[in-house]
């Protein structure tokens, strides 16, 4: 049987769609397989394909849970098989299991077009559940059809996978200065050291939602998603690997293609649950050429003439529309004008329509991504997509006398009926909501912004001479006024608590201003609600310290934070260490005892119950603990490095030395392994192989270009030719340090010390002079920081220009408001010249100062 060729009459070419076109509401729709409940209209076959492609979705459901079953029973397993685990790879050169699923789902959609995502992917699973549910309860979604939306998979996809890997090898070297700092609207980003691989994993759920996060996903993304935009609508808007899988389908010779035995029935598109038009795409093109085709194969399965098939040919991008050929050239153009316009008659919005939709889909994204630290962005676009589509028909309940929503009446000639009165009061809710989100989403951008705009050192804080220029301290204040606006009600703001991250910025800025009480209550917060690293705690401990804490609150800090977060093995280290020192050796035994009899223990947890054998004597036990940890198959060269160190403290110079080699031999393009493997082979002897080793790191770090880690190496590098007595050598590389550094004042001032430190040390004045040049280049960068002209001060002092150091201790004082210090070292300068009279004025200064800051009784 043949088909009927296309014929053109006069009445058809009149009806051809010329404006706007209204969709007629669906009376009935399948149950189980069927058309329609009415007993008079045809029934379609039940589609063979559907139960296979259940089966297959559910096994893949019971591998998912036999992967975590087997993790959590072993504690180790293959890292997840889920796409989004490729951001690492494009982001951080992490190469895993996700990443090499990823690539071979992409290949295969490139062959035999979009099947992964019909056949494999579990959202897609829960999306077709959700409208097989919903079909036995007799509701049939409407599929929302948008041109512009349709682009937000491909967006989101490039912003997730592409822009990490565009950003570091286009956007910054375009935009970088000489020294690899980009403007700071545009973020900054470093190239990558090496690849690295991560096919097996000890933390499983680590890149995953916790449950309370992952069930509302789940509920929105498919019941929420499928009712309101239509069967696998969060593919068709929201999925970024289907932004991937699309463009994919367009070039790939697998597709469902027709035979002449097609009558055009649209049995086939009846059942698509993709929202295909299959029956008009084959009849154009021969073929499907839609990339939203999961390829089902439901439409292979009820075709009642067996005229649909899977085949490969000619991909999408090489589709020409078939033309009969009865037909004369007019009416060949007349009907392809026809098939236009019912593809255009598809759509639902009118052009300026789909823009205004498209805008509000951005706004919505950016006030529910993130709303109260806990939705992912994922599931901010399900939630974006369903608020769009609920505020367009919001307008369009408004502005015309009948809507509805599905099978829901909102209005009927003029009258709102009650489902209507329901959504409008649902919809308006929603837009409050995502208002309200909005605004505290904005207040925590300007608060990052503005934080981000400040770079003086955590280190430089601490010190007692510390206090921020006028402008830090504006800065300071406008951003946690920020914060205040976005923190719960009780707080001053309107919005939720802060995130352990914005604790931790927050306590930045308070220690900028010089209110450490209310940094340490930070910090504490951060330790109880927060991931704390042990940097963070043992910060923590140095503000205990600092207002004259006792030991024991030092300690008891550490028990709490090590309570809360069993992998501060740091903060671990520490305790051992003030048990053993304090004659309490089963305590600190014990805290390392469970820590490394467990399934799979990390080389820095074993290498830091190593340090602890070695401080209490356990010489054996030390060894076997550091072999362990170098043998690990997770090792790497900073585990080497600190193996090779504990070899050096057991008096093991030679097994030093080899650990040291090792760390070299790890993949890498920076410098600094080098140069502290170099440092190793110094304290073994080896003064030769330490300065050549030394000398490569250097290179290295020299043809990195703008990079963070380039001046921590040459200064360290610097640092070990001091040791080797290569005086003129350390002091050329750390003005080439200084000079890459650029316009930064805190590295110069960090270079000074360094070179102040070793002329102090060794009668270099020479040395001193050139510490005397980087604080006078680091002022003149940054004239309003008190410290550093106090530094500059103190420079100037020991190389008896004592004119010049009263001049710059002056100006700091000036400069500072509160810090007590300064007007005191003010006042030693003059004492020291004699100069007892402005001495005492001074010293009254600091007195007032300190009453002024110190909390009252």
């Amino acid at each position: 049987m043949t088909t009927a060729p296309h014929t053109v009459t006069s009445a058809a070419a009149r009806c051809v769609p010329k404006g706007r076109t209204v969709a007629l509401p669906v009376l009935g729709a399948a149950r189980s397989g069927h058309s329609a409940w009415q007993p008079d209209h045809p029934r379609l076959k039940h589609s063979r394909a559907g139960k296979w492609r259940a089966a297959v979705l559910i096994l893949v459901h019971v591998l998912m849970a036999v992967h975590i079953l087997h993790w959590f029973i072993t504690g180790m397993s293959v890292s997840p098989v889920e796409p989004s685990e490729s951001i690492q790879t494009f982001r951080d050169g992490l190469v895993n299991t996700g990443f090499v699923f990823f690539m071979l789902a992409i290949l295969s959609t490139a062959i035999m077009g979009r099947w992964f995502c019909g056949w494999g992917c579990h959202i897609v699973a829960l999306q077709d559940l959700c409208s097989w549910l919903m079909a036995r309860a007799r509701v049939k979604p409407k599929p929302f059809r948008s041109r512009l939306l349709v682009w937000v998979p491909l967006i989101v996809a490039l912003y997730m996978f592409v822009w990490p890997v565009f950003h570091r090898e286009v956007v910054r070297p375009l935009f970088m200065d000489a020294h690899g700092n980009l403007p700071r609207w545009l973020g900054q980003n470093e190239p990558l050291d090496a690849l690295r691989t991560e096919f097996v994993t000890t933390d499983f759920w680590a890149t995953f939602a916790p449950w309370y996060i992952a069930i509302p996903f789940i509920l929105v993304c498919t019941f929420g998603v499928v009712y309101f935009l239509g069967s696998k609508g969060y593919c068709t808007y929201a999925c970024p690997y289907g932004g991937f899988f699309g463009p994919a389908d367009l070039v790939a010779p697998g597709k469902i293609r027709v035979t002449d035995a097609c009558e055009g029935c649209g049995h086939c598109t009846a059942v698509c649950t993709s929202n295909v038009r299959v029956h008009e795409e084959v009849r154009d093109f021969g073929m499907v050429i839609d990339p939203g085709c999961m390829k089902c194969m439901d439409c292979v399965s009820v075709c009642p003439n067996e005229a649909l098939y899977f085949g490969l040919g000619r991909p999408t991008l090489g589709a020409k529309p078939r033309r009969a050929s009865r037909l004369t050239d007019e009416e060949a153009r007349a009907a392809r004008a026809k098939a236009r316009a019912d593809r255009a008659a598809r759509f639902d919005l009118d052009l300026w329509e789909e823009w205004a939709i498209a805008a509000l889909f951005l706004l919505y994204f950016l006030a529910f991504r993130g709303m109260a630290h806990a939705v992912p962005m994922l599931m901010a676009l399900g939630m974006a997509g369903i608020a769009a589509f609920c505020t367009w028909k919001l307008w369009s309940l408004v502005r015309r006398d009948s809507a509805r929503l599905q099978s829901l009446q909102l209005k009927v000639k003029g009258r709102v009926t009650g489902a209507g009165r329901v959504f409008i009061a649902a919809t308006l809710l929603t837009i409050s909501v995502a208002a309200w989100s909005g605004y505290v989403r904005f207040h925590s951008w300007r608060a990052d912004a503005l934080h981000g705009q400040l770079d003086v050192p955590l280190e430089v804080m601490l010190r007692p001479e510390f206090e921020a220029s006028a402008r830090e301290k504006e800065i300071a204040r406008r951003a946690l006024a920020h914060f205040r606006s976005a923190s719960p009600p009780g707080e001053g703001g309107i919005g939720w608590r802060p995130s352990p991250d914005e604790l931790v910025n927050m306590a930045y800025l308070h220690a900028l201003l010089g209110d450490y009480a209310r940094v340490e209550a930070l910090l504490r917060e951060v330790i109880a609600r927060g991931s704390p690293r042990d940097a963070l705690v043992q910060q923590a401990a140095q503000l205990v310290i600092r207002r004259g804490g006792a030991e024991a609150d030092v300690v008891a800090l550490y028990a709490d934070a090590l309570s809360r977060h069993e992998r501060l093995d740091g903060v671990r280290a520490e305790l051992a260490a003030w048990h053993l020192a304090n004659n309490r050796r089963d305590e600190a035994e014990a805290l390392w005892a469970g820590r490394i009899e467990a399934r799979h223990v990390a080389p820095p947890t074993l290498l830091g119950a190593a340090r602890f054998r070695i401080a209490a004597g356990q010489r054996d036990s030390a060894v076997a603990l550091i072999d362990r940890a170098v043998s690990d198959k997770h090792a790497t060269a900073d585990t080497f490095l600190i193996a090779s160190g504990q070899m050096l403290l057991l008096g093991e110079a030679g097994r030093a030395a080899e650990f040291a080699r090792r760390a070299t031999e790890f993949r890498t393009r920076r410098g600094g392994t080098l140069v502290s493997a170099a440092g190793v082979l110094l304290q073994t002897g080896d003064a030769a192989a330490a300065g050549e080793l030394a000398a490569r790191g250097i290179e290295r770090a020299r043809s990195l270009g703008p990079h963070t880690a380039r001046i921590p190496t040459m200064t360290n590098g610097a640092g070990l030719y001091l040791h080797l007595g290569r005086i003129a050598d350390a002091k050329a590389l750390l003005i080439e340090a200084a000079d890459m550094a650029g316009p930064a004042p805190w590295a110069h001032s960090g270079i000074a010390g360094m070179l102040y430190g070793y002329a102090m040390q060794a009668g270099d004045s020479q040395a001193a002079e050139l510490s005397l040049d980087l604080l006078r280049r680091a002022r003149d960068e940054r004239p309003d920081a008190p410290i550093i002209r106090a530094d500059l001060a103190m420079v100037n002092f020991a190389l008896g220009r004592n004119d010049d150091a009263l001049t710059e201790m002056r100006a700091a004082v000036e400069r500072s408001e509160t810090n007590p210090v300064l007007p005191a070292r003010l006042a030693e300068l003059l004492r020291a010249m004699g100069r007892e009279g402005e001495a005492a004025v001074h010293e009254a200064e600091s007195a007032r100062r300190s009453a002024a800051v110190r909390p009252a009784p």
